[in-house]
């Protein structure tokens, strides 16, 4: 589905609530972070970006973050990049849930409004609270989606312990949610 900005200054909106328009004529509110938002969606992801890129990406973020500062670090425990099985590249945004509010809104600071640094893409990141919040909440919302035509890399996974960025985040596990057949793939049933 692909999602195109609407003029605001004809509806007379302000920026916290712009609204996108998809391609079936529906509407999606970008949602203002509010004080306990841990989890984001990044919209405008370049198409060839990859979950490994994304989580690469996270991972150096919260590396910088963590090294400016004390208090509550920067990580995260749940990454989803939705694919566009068709064509086999990512459909434009991605889920991430942070573990704490301020690591959320440093993430926002971080990349709202900037361009992607692979690809040469054009693209520039827009950062909006997720509807669904929490990683409990995403993991349940993903765990009963099929993902028999594509392959594990295209599925939502969570981290434990979550992912800082630190050299020791090798005892990270990551753990993939939603249902993947390989009877389906194999024998098309």
């Amino acid at each position: 589905m692909k999602w195109v900005p609407v003029d605001n200054k004809v509806l007379g909106l302000g920026f916290e609530e712009t609204r996108w328009k998809n391609s079936r004529r529906g509407f999606h509110k970008l949602l203002p972070l509010e004080p306990q938002t841990t989890s984001l969606m990044i919209k405008n992801v370049p198409n060839r970006y990859t979950r490994k890129l994304l989580v690469q990406t996270l991972d150096n973020h919260c590396k910088l973050e963590n090294r400016k500062l004390g208090g509550n670090k920067s990580a995260y425990d749940f990454v989803y990049l939705p694919i566009d099985f068709k064509r086999r590249r990512n459909a434009g945004f991605a889920f991430v849930n942070f573990t704490n509010p301020e690591a959320a809104f440093r993430f926002r600071d971080a990349f709202h409004g900037r361009h992607w640094n692979l690809f040469e893409s054009s693209k520039v990141a827009e950062i909006t609270r997720a509807r669904i919040q929490g990683k409990a909440a995403l993991i349940n919302n993903c765990k009963g989606m099929d993902f028999s035509y594509g392959s594990e890399e295209d599925m939502p996974v969570w981290f434990a312990p979550a992912r800082d960025g630190s050299d020791d985040q090798v005892r990270s596990k990551m753990f993939v949610v939603g249902k993947f057949s390989w009877a389906k793939m194999k024998f098309g049933n």
